[in-house]
């Protein structure tokens, strides 16, 4: 699977990640949006998460505004999903970087490393990563809380949905044809 990158700006990014995702869901598929409703900028997951509930995707989904899926409960969660032998597990999480643009998505083979960025050891997550580069981590994380604006993870939120939603479609579109 080669990385996919794009700017959530760009044209066409729900459809982008659709037709790329679409080649990388293969039979039961569990969603996992790791962040918490907490702090602005980790809240990306859960948000998305409660996106891709509202457009009544067929995935399970683990982590929404009212139940996410953070440091405290992320071990448990791995443990559930590894119990289910889902197919494909995508895992989706906000990014601090310094070595990508801000408002990148990037869809990747391999797992995500929750926490990263900021020293915590949380276990790897997914099949396929999603990750949404929300600022560089050089700027103190408690700086971060405060500069991020909700708007933008709004946003990026509402396209990864779509995006994933419109993969979820065109896969199942493909078993019908």
């Amino acid at each position: 699977m080669e990385k996919f990158l794009v700017h959530y700006k760009d044209m066409n990014v729900p459809d982008k990640i659709g037709e790329y995702l679409k080649e990388h869901m293969k039979g039961r598929t569990a969603i996992v949006c790791i962040g918490t409703d907490k702090c602005i900028i980790d809240c990306l997951g859960p948000l998305t998460g409660t996106f891709l509930l509202e457009k009544n995707i067929s995935a399970d989904v683990y982590g929404t505004l009212t139940d996410p899926v953070h440091a405290l409960n992320i071990h448990r969660i791995v443990k559930l999903i590894d119990k289910k032998k889902y197919d494909t597990v995508i895992a989706l999480d906000a990014c601090f970087t310094s070595s990508k643009k801000i408002g990148a998505i990037e869809i990747a083979s391999g797992s995500i490393f929750p926490g990263k960025a900021i020293g915590k050891n949380l276990p790897k997550v997914g099949d396929i990563s999603i990750i949404g580069v929300m600022e560089e981590v050089e700027i103190d994380f408690k700086l971060l809380m405060n500069i991020v604006r909700l708007s933008f993870v709004y946003e990026m939120a509402q396209i990864l949905s779509s995006g994933i939603v419109l993969a979820e479609e065109k896969v199942k579109k493909n078993k019908l044809a």
